[in-house]
């Protein structure tokens, strides 16, 4: 390829960029202007904070009820407060004009087959934006813990709900998926989804072999007595659901017990308690559960909803609380992926200490989170430290007579510590687990780090003895982050609806441009935009094509590394260098689970996983980078779209003349379908990321189907022996498979982009200048358009500009 091209189009791509970040800026000074009260307020109150420094001025706090003005905190929520009325009073009156458009409409009629045709069309795309939901897509964020960290405790304090999930500070008191977000309702309601019963006898059946062969099995040295071994995991399920004699029982008399029929899937109470209680059993593994049986096991997912009007939690807000590394049942272990994929933000929430530690963290984004970044839509993970009272002070570091003030001064000054200390060790880390280490991300964005207490939150809210101010426990901090991403959503859906209501009013003012006078000029202007399309096209697809060339590339060096090392690999597996007590019980679970299993011994194992990481290893950065969509890079799908708008966009201002409401129409239909794509490309790429592992598992799946059923002596050599000879068979067109599926997966991706971008925009740009029909007549809009603009204008969107 001539270098003066490709430095060409970089010259353009850095011009694009520059232009959008102009852009930005303009826009986001609307949303600046609205905080800018807060900033005062903020400046006031850092001043008075400082005084407050002054042990002559500063007033200590008193345990029991504490008194509270306006703090900060406050001043922050009021402001956001504002900006989130701000946008819904935008979206309002945009909603107010498609609705007057509507109306008038409704008793509009007009005459000819071509003009009644064309009419409906207009009208049909006229309800679809009056009928739209555009905060119909939810913010997920995923909450990820060890047991005892406090992920229940967290989420109760965060909606100011203190008996909502259960909380224990030792055991998991949530044992499946829970999803938490607000509704209309003033009541508090739960829903659960359960396995089928066909799932759950399956499961059931394969619990009851693997507890009794296990139990029996005689190869005593293998035997693993302990509460890790499968026949533990498999008899805590069965007595969970059938009572202490249920392991005892054979298949058939367990499923006369029609367990189905009992469960309850919709609850509804008007306290938050009150919902706990009824939903505990089927929430919560505490073996402790005042019930006769818990349902826990059959559960594949808990939704619960909170009253709008009383929670703190943004409305488009989802919390997940997301246990463990995944699940034994298939099912729900597909849930789980499913959850994990959906989730934009991610939470680690670790004991303060254990953060500390460099345990909690890491060891949940090498395990848990492994392949979120390539496989998911996450673009931020964030740490939350709880237990923040608790540090643990020494006693040589406070005097005998020290104060409850004394001892607030060194929990903030340690937990203000402890974030710097976890910012600067997992800052980097984070950005390259997220974006590859491409060098191309925010170096001054850094992660956010939150020491939060939950105990002192509800000891200031419930007016009990209390060390630390509701501001210190940081609960009120987290609640503004999640109005923060909350504002952040509606920004966009708000913006990206304003500017197509402002196209399609545009559009219906093109009669007013004398369409049969210039039928000749937009034929013309039709084949110039075009024409200059095309070459915008190209080269999008060109770029794309460097990238499945860097791919394939990539694909090759992994596919040669896996093939050198899977040999190595599979000993890692079936034959760890650690104590093999009960291992035997580990490897056939991972073969009934098609691969993977999580043992609280050994922890989460994926052999898929790990026979693919070779090429994961080769590939992260490239795909990592590709897919970014939080901002546009010279190396990212989103850089390359954004510089195809800015280019064709000026061709558009250069022909905005008399035709100028057909130019808009346009430009916010290529606006909308860029959109579209977006989010296409996001669902896309965890099915070309996942294309590695799941095509390496259907290669193997015969092969643990077989070795899932060795059982007895010698069974643990049976099955390394068979792995090995059919891994050393497979090995050569195992990988080579793999990575070609994940080409074709991207090849299909990129035809898409291609076909839908030119497929859309022809039609956009045959409506507006082709298909016109001469002498149609519309209802007059001028005092709609005027209104369009003027909300352009106030969000500084480039539409008529």
């Amino acid at each position: 390829m001539d270098t003066n091209y490709l430095k060409k189009k970089l010259e353009q791509l850095i011009c694009a960029q520059q232009e959008e970040a102009e852009q930005q800026k303009a826009r986001y000074s609307t949303y600046m202007n609205e905080f800018q009260k807060l900033n005062n307020l903020l400046e006031t109150s850092l001043l008075k904070m400082n005084t407050q420094d002054d042990p002559e001025t500063r007033q200590e706090p008193t345990l029991g009820k504490r008194k509270h003005g306006d703090s900060p905190s406050s001043n922050i929520k009021k402001c956001k407060n504002d900006v989130n009325d701000y946008y819904s009073d935008m979206e309002t009156k945009s909603r107010n004009m498609i609705e007057q458009i509507c109306n008038k409409l409704e008793s509009w009629s007009c005459t000819g087959e071509e003009r009644i045709n064309f009419f409906k069309k207009i009208k049909e795309k006229i309800l679809d934006l009056k009928n739209r939901d555009i905060h119909e897509e939810k913010v997920f964020i995923g909450i990820f813990g060890m047991t005892g960290t406090g992920k229940s405790s967290l989420i109760n304090a965060l909606l100011n709900e203190f008996g909502l999930l259960p909380t224990s500070p030792v055991e998991a008191c949530t044992s499946c998926i829970v999803q938490v977000q607000t509704h209309e309702n003033n009541n508090f309601r739960g829903e659960i989804e359960y396995l089928s019963k066909e799932e759950w006898e399956n499961e059931l059946m394969e619990l009851l072999e693997n507890y009794k062969k296990d139990y029996n099995d005689q190869d005593s040295d293998e035997r693993n007595k302990g509460e890790d071994s499968e026949s533990f995991n498999a008899k805590e399920k069965i007595t969970a659901i059938y009572g202490s004699d249920g392991p005892t029982k054979g298949f058939s008399e367990l499923v006369r017990k029609d367990i189905h029929k009992s469960l309850e899937h919709n609850f509804s109470s008007k306290l938050a308690s009150d919902l706990c209680k009824k939903m505990k059993s089927y929430i919560s593994s505490d073996s402790d559960v005042d019930s006769s049986c818990s349902y826990w096991p059959l559960v594949k997912v808990v939704k619960i909803f909170v009253p709008k009007k009383t929670c703190s939690l943004p409305d488009k807000v989802v919390l997940v609380d997301l246990p463990g590394t995944g699940d034994t049942n298939k099912e729900r272990n597909d849930m789980w992926k499913e959850y994990i994929t959906k989730c934009s933000y991610i939470w680690i929430v670790a004991d303060i200490t254990r953060a500390q530690s460099n345990r909690n963290v890491l060891e949940i984004l090498n395990t848990g989170l492994d392949g979120i970044a390539g496989g998911g839509r996450c673009q931020n993970i964030d740490i939350i430290c709880t237990k923040t009272d608790v540090t643990g002070i020494e006693s040589n570091e406070m005097s005998k007579d020290a104060g409850s003030e004394d001892e607030r001064k060194e929990i903030t000054k340690r937990n203000k510590e402890a974030k710097m200390k976890l910012i600067d060790k997992y800052d980097n880390q984070v950005k390259t687990f997220l974006m590859g280490s491409s060098g191309e991300c925010d170096v001054s964005n850094k992660i956010k780090v939150f020491t939060v207490s939950s105990k002192e939150y509800w000891n200031v809210k419930r007016e009990k003895k209390n060390i630390l101010t509701i501001e210190d426990t940081e609960v009120p901090s987290l609640q503004e982050y999640l109005k923060e991403i909350d504002i952040i959503q509606k920004r966009k859906a708000v913006e990206n609806y304003i500017s197509e209501v402002s196209g399609i009013i545009s559009f219906l003012n093109v009669p007013k441009e004398m369409a049969e006078d210039k039928a000749n000029e937009n034929l013309s202007l039709y084949e110039e935009l075009k024409s200059n399309l095309s070459p915008q096209i190209k080269d999008l697809e060109f770029s794309l094509d460097q990238i499945q060339t860097t791919l394939q590339t990539k694909l090759q060096s992994g596919a040669q590394e896996a093939v050198n090392n899977c040999q190595d690999i599979l000993d890692s597996i079936l034959n760890p260098n650690t104590n093999l007590s009960g291992y035997h019980q580990t490897l056939k679970a991972l073969c009934r689970n098609h691969g993977s299993f999580h043992s609280s011994t050994w922890g989460f194992i994926d052999l898929n996983k790990k026979l693919a990481s070779p090429i994961y290893a080769a590939v992260n950065n490239t795909i990592k980078s590709t897919f970014q969509f939080d901002v546009d890079t010279t190396s990212n799908i989103k850089g390359k779209l954004s510089l195809l708008q800015s280019n064709f966009l000026k061709a558009l201002k250069s022909k905005k003349t008399a035709q100028s409401y057909r130019m808009i129409f346009i430009k916010t239909e290529l606006r909308r379908e860029l959109v579209c794509l977006e989010n296409e490309i996001l669902l896309r790429k965890i099915i070309i990321y996942n294309t590695i592992i799941k095509s390496i598992q259907e290669k193997l799946d015969p092969v643990y189907k077989v070795a899932s059923k060795q059982h007895g002596r010698k069974s643990m050599k049976k099955i390394q022996t068979m792995f090995k000879k059919k891994v050393d068979e497979y090995q050569s067109s195992m990988f080579n498979e793999a990575t070609e599926k994940m080409l074709v997966e991207f090849d299909e991706l990129k035809r898409h982009v291609i076909t839908t971008i030119e497929g859309k925009m022809e039609t956009s740009m045959k409506l507006a200048l082709k298909q016109f029909p001469e002498g149609l007549i519309l209802p007059d809009s001028s005092k709609e358009l005027e209104m369009m603009k003027e909300l352009c204008e106030e969000l500084r969107l480039n539409i008529f500009n």
